[in-house]
């Protein structure tokens, strides 16, 4: 079989798999699917991308057989050993099957030495039979294929995220629990991976953030808050279902695990959204990377959630969506190949600018969205999850600046330089979150909502990348993130140092939002 065409042809898509593996088991990795709401047509872009790579591979194996020249057949057994060598080195570098701890270096190693030993004796004219046994053993390996694809739609669909609005309303009414004077909002917004060591110096707000100033002047800034994790996955959801439980988010489905090991399914959890459900709030929600519509249903009255990824944008052709996995998943491998920093750099230089134009699109359309519902007046609770100042580093005071270089080496973090860039571009996107910031209280001034809203900003967690951080940095930093918190009413700042975690907020915002005007004035009042 192996010297049929079908066989050849067989061995080509073995090939494009193991070129590929990195890229496939990162993007159907349990997070992964979970961030980029997963859909039935990924596990249609992932095996045309692996017949298209195999059947590109077993052409040129063809059109190199046509030409028989005597340098041929060796070339072709050279490419084929070079790039099934790298496969495997890229693989267990990146633990695609399994974490082999401290063997790793050992076999990528050996797997060097052994590749480069066949290219040797390949161009002695000794290696023919070393290259016709992997090629054995790549066929002997070919019922992965029709496994790994039947597997691929073996997981379950995320709800569709991108929603027109208004959307439709989940019910015909609510029920009038207010009356018109005591008609109040409240909005929650969380900036990703914002730093309070960044935004504050010794308890005073650094400079260039003048939007903020006037904001904090007339709201509670807390110095001791911190998220209740260091990652989005795990940091979001315990914010909005108020817990300091693990997130589990298992085959399409989420829940809590306790410190006994209980379960609680997601439907079962409290929420921030259930108690301004029943208080005839609508409720907002519009963010990115996590798939909200999944985890609330229908106790959101209006949910809009961008993926986390370029490769899963919304409005993207089929064709597109291939190319750019297709594109993706080859620089993946080659990146994850040792290789002297001066070429991982020009690697790096190869990456595609989408994943940067996307960025900028998302931010841009979800400022867009949250700009809108931040304008309606009513009742009106809504979370706001933005993606800045996370990286890409594509962004000063005026938004997004293509003139900005993004592409740093991402094997030299530790030069002086290199840092010091860091620093700088990061200031350039939280100069951009001041600038949106002063968007945002604008428009709710505009609307005459700013004065009767409960306003609070956080983060899900602290820079974790920040140059100044030690190689293990504390829990405490990780998770140190600045809260900003304007009451209904409040006109003078206070600077609170007590210790508080962001996934205590529930009180608050009852006491603040859900029961009587009476109540939630004399919150303010006390203060």
């Amino acid at each position: 079989m192996k010297n049929t065409l079908f066989g050849k042809w067989l061995i080509g898509q073995v090939l494009a798999l193991l070129v590929l593996a990195p890229h496939i088991k990162t993007y159907t990795s349990e997070n992964t699917r979970y961030s980029i709401h997963w859909r039935t047509s990924d596990a249609f872009v992932l095996i045309i991308c692996v017949l298209l790579l195999g059947t590109t591979l077993f052409a040129l194996y063809r059109l190199a057989q046509l030409l028989k020249n005597n340098w041929a057949k060796p070339l072709i057994n050279i490419g084929f050993i070079l790039t099934l060598g790298l496969s495997l080195i890229a693989m267990v570098s990146s633990n695609t099957f399994s974490n082999l701890g401290p063997w790793n270096h050992t076999i990528t190693t050996t797997l060097f030495i052994l590749t480069f030993a066949a290219i040797l004796l390949i161009m002695a004219g000794k290696g023919a039979k070393i290259a016709g046994t992997a090629r054995t053993l790549c066929l002997i390996v070919s019922p992965v294929l029709p496994m790994l694809f039947f597997q691929l739609f073996t997981y379950p669909e995320f709800a569709s995220e991108l929603e027109e609005y208004p959307a439709p309303r989940t019910s015909t009414f609510k029920p009038a629990a207010f009356k018109p004077e005591q008609q109040r909002s409240g909005y929650l917004f969380v900036f990703d991976e914002w730093s309070y060591e960044r935004t504050f110096n010794n308890k005073q707000l650094r400079d260039d953030f003048p939007n903020l100033a006037r904001l904090i002047s007339q709201a509670d800034v807390y110095h001791n808050a911190h998220s209740p994790h260091r990652s989005t996955v795990q940091s979001l959801p315990r914010l909005l279902f108020q817990t300091g439980d693990f997130c589990v988010h298992a085959n399409g489905n989420m829940s809590f695990r306790n410190a006994t090991g209980e379960v609680t399914p997601i439907n079962k959890c409290n929420n921030l959204f259930k108690p301004m459900n029943a208080a005839g709030m609508e409720t907002f929600l519009a963010g990115w990377a996590l798939p909200y519509r999944t985890m609330f249903g229908e106790e959101l009255d209006y949910c809009y959630t961008a993926s986390l990824g370029f490769l899963h944008e919304n409005g993207l052709s089929f064709y597109e969506r291939i190319r750019r996995n297709l594109e993706e998943g080859i620089l993946i491998t080659a990146r994850l190949v040792p290789k002297p920093s001066c070429l991982q750099w020009r690697i790096e230089q190869m990456k595609s600018d989408s994943p940067i134009l996307y960025a900028a699109r998302r931010t841009a359309a979800l400022h867009q969205t949250v700009s809108r519902i931040i304008s309606r007046t009513g009742n009106v609770f809504g979370v706001f999850h933005y993606s800045i100042p996370h990286t890409p580093f594509i962004y000063d005071r005026n938004g997004y600046n293509p003139e900005l270089p993004v592409k740093f080496p991402i094997t030299d973090y530790s030069t002086s330089r290199t840092k010091e860039n860091r620093i700088i571009r990061y200031a350039g996107n939280l100069r951009y979150l001041d600038t949106i910031i002063g968007d945002l209280t604008t428009k709710m001034m505009d609307a005459g909502t700013f004065d009767n809203s409960l306003i609070i900003l956080t983060s899900d967690h602290s820079w974790r990348t920040d140059p100044d951080y030690p190689e293990n940095p504390t829990w405490e930093r990780l998770t140190h993130v600045p809260l900003i918190i304007k009451y209904p009413g409040q006109q003078v700042g206070k600077n609170i140092d007590s210790p508080i975690s962001t996934s205590e907020l529930e009180p608050l915002l009852v006491n603040t939002l859900v029961k009587p005007a009476s109540s939630a004035d004399s919150v303010v009042a006390s203060r």
